[in-house]
């Protein structure tokens, strides 16, 4: 189904119109690739923005909130245990008046000798008060 904002550049419009491009490059070959990368293009340029429009009010300066640079212990899906460090702070806002903690989970080492990207592999979980509260416990 099409995207209901059809004039808006968000990142599910484009990939919208990339999969209608690329369906149409079937149906009309003579579209060729490059307009196709340029559609392509504009997909990752718009889930950019997204990106920094969405990490605009986040803080990742240390003296932010006393929790930066702290180690973290979290649960996850009451299964195993992952541990990060503290690297941003959300403060509270009238719109959304809970404050979040990111925390950028530690990458687990490659067991093999194969070059793995760390930007690929790094992951971030971000936290309410108290979820931040009971993860930094865990290491004290």
């Amino acid at each position: 189904a099409p995207p209901s904002e059809s004039l808006t550049l968000t990142a599910e419009n484009v990939s919208w119109m990339c999969q209608v491009a690329q369906a149409a490059q079937l149906v009309f070959p003579w579209m060729d690739d490059e307009q196709l990368h340029n559609m392509e293009t504009s997909e990752a340029n718009a889930e950019a923005q997204e990106k920094e429009e969405e990490e605009e009010d986040w803080q990742f300066h240390s003296d932010a909130h006393a929790h930066i640079g702290k180690r973290a212990r979290m649960l996850v899906e009451n299964d195993y245990w992952e541990d990060g460090t503290v690297v941003g702070y959300l403060p509270p806002e009238p719109e959304e008046p809970m404050a979040l903690w990111r925390v950028r989970v530690d990458v687990a080492k490659p067991s093999t000798s194969r070059a793995v990207s760390s930007a690929a592999n790094e992951r971030n979980e971000d936290m309410e008060e108290h979820e931040i509260e009971e993860a930094l416990a865990r290491l004290v």
